[in-house]
């Protein structure tokens, strides 16, 4: 919950005991007259405990943020992080042993009221010891000038850090270096939002600014099949071993098993590649997927198609990313493949047939209203439909039931310092009168 929502009211203080966690991470309570109140929280919520909030009021509701706690969970902790208190980067610091069991019951909550979902469903969550596969390979800060870190929650005021430790460590100890080319002048220092990222294993920490959220959403306006319009980002900085920055090349690589898949900087990949890797390959290995053609929608620089190669006999992908689409021929060289540069939002869904597997990972907000109308005429024998926001997940599983019927769905703890997670279903076609 952003608080913009609530700072153009009159906050008023509020205390009370969480009854359950919602979606978000949020605290859910009531008032004594019925209304819900929603309460945020820089640290992990326990259901049970009782805080102070300033809260706004609403007809039907109130929504806050926790200022401090009257009666803790016993099982909370001190967190690692130093600014884990004003950082909007994480939400579940404070948490300790506790943090998976927190982050599944959000979900449930999600699942039972948005979704109705009531049969058996996988949490692949990592243990200690596959913690260092799930750090952060990719981070993204914002300078303003001054200053180089997160926003705040709810703000855009820039919380300063000297290291992040949900990253990899080579990334984290990053950050300093980079702030200082900034300061130096050896980078561009006009204020701009710039992403840390590295290969999987770490060889190389790379550098470079994203295109701004204007020229991105101009761009496309432009040319609206091409979700990369805007160019890759140009020129990319490698740090040196002597915390220099240099020019450089090198495209991002990942060697997950026997796999090398390249990354172009600024191209989408997976926050955490090697844990992404295994728990999606735990999760499609247990389904049986397999057929004559899988169809990679939103395919990106082929993550998917590659890790499914064994088992379709040949691949369709599309993607709108000129700059993901660059690294295709390499990642999936000796399959049998098509590419299509293409907005996903206008494609046909007509084409498979009942052998084929359709696959879409779409972007946060979820699939497109016509693109989920497409879907209900659509003649693929499996559907398999990601998504990295629950709430979007579950509305487009609702609007895909009339054509199709979620038979498996599994849930992916890919980002395990925050409240998000990897929704993953398994849809087969409902019989046609």
């Amino acid at each position: 919950m952003e608080m913009e929502h609530t700072e153009a009211k009159a906050l008023e203080p509020w205390q009370g005991r969480i009854e359950r966690l919602g979606w978000g991470g949020l605290g859910l309570s009531r008032l004594e007259d019925g209304r819900a109140v929603l309460l945020s929280s820089a640290l992990a919520l326990f259901p049970g405990e009782r805080v102070s909030a300033a809260v706004a009021q609403h007809a039907r509701h109130c929504e806050g943020r926790v200022e401090r706690w009257l009666q803790s969970d016993p099982r909370r902790v001190q967190p690692a992080c130093p600014v884990a208190q004003s950082c909007g980067g994480c939400g579940l610091w404070g948490s300790g042993a506790a943090r998976a069991e927190l982050k599944r019951l959000q979900i449930e909550d999600l699942l039972s009221r948005q979704l109705r979902w009531d049969g058996a469903w996988d949490w692949i969550s990592p243990g200690p010891a596959e913690a260092e596969l799930a750090l952060r390979r990719r981070i993204q800060l914002h300078w303003d000038g001054a200053r180089l870190g997160y926003h705040q929650p709810g703000s855009h005021r820039i919380v300063e850090i000297e290291a992040c430790p949900a990253a990899a460590p080579e990334l984290s100890a990053a950050v300093p270096a980079l702030r200082s080319a900034l300061q130096q002048r050896a980078l561009p220092r006009g204020l701009a939002r710039w992403e840390l990222a590295c290969g999987s294993p770490v060889r190389d920490v790379l550098a470079y600014r994203l295109p701004a959220a204007a020229a991105m959403a101009a761009a496309q306006a432009a040319d609206p099949e091409d979700s990369a319009s805007a160019g890759p980002p140009a020129p990319v900085w490698s740090l040196r071993s002597n915390g220099r920055w240099a020019e450089s090349q090198a495209p991002l690589v990942h060697e997950l098993g026997a796999v090398r898949l390249i990354q172009p900087p600024g191209a989408f990949f997976q926050v955490c590649p090697p844990w992404a890797w295994q728990g999606f390959s735990r999760i499609f290995s247990s389904w049986e997927l397999g057929g004559a053609s899988l169809y990679d929608i939103y395919s990106g620089v082929g993550f998917f198609s590659r890790m499914l190669a064994a088992d379709f006999q040949n691949f369709r992908l599309l993607e709108g990313s000129a700059l993901a689409c660059s690294a295709l021929p390499r990642n999936l060289d000796g399959l049998d493949y098509r590419l299509r540069q293409q907005d996903a939002a206008t494609w046909d869904a007509r084409g498979p047939q009942a052998a084929d597997t359709v696959l879409l990972d779409p972007p946060r907000a979820g699939l497109p209203g016509r693109l989920s109308r497409a879907l209900l005429d659509c003649r693929a024998g499996s559907l398999v439909l990601v998504g990295c926001d629950g709430a979007s997940f579950c509305r487009d599983i609702q609007r895909l039931s009339a054509g199709w019927e979620l038979r498996s769905l599994a849930v992916l703890d890919l980002f395990p310092m925050t409240w998000q997670a990897e929704f993953i279903g398994l849809l087969r076609q409902r019989r046609r009168a």
